[in-house]
């Protein structure tokens, strides 16, 4: 279960969303994951990658599962 504030979560994922559109390169990636990983975890931003919806994921952080 994670401690911090949804309110805090949903800004960070999306903002997170927001900057995946500007995608062109690996490195992009590499780089948006590195400095949003701290924040939101492995597990949110794969799951948003693979194109999961935020509202979907913000649904998971508000019931406080990890899955």
């Amino acid at each position: 279960m994670s401690t911090r504030d949804p309110g805090d979560i949903e800004e960070e994922l999306l903002q997170a969303a927001k900057e995946m559109e500007a995608f062109e390169t690996a490195n992009d990636v590499r780089e948006w994951w590195g400095k949003h990983y701290t924040k939101l975890g492995h597990r949110r931003l794969g799951r948003l990658l693979i194109g999961q919806n935020v509202e979907r994921l913000l649904e998971r952080s508000i019931r406080g599962t990890s899955e």
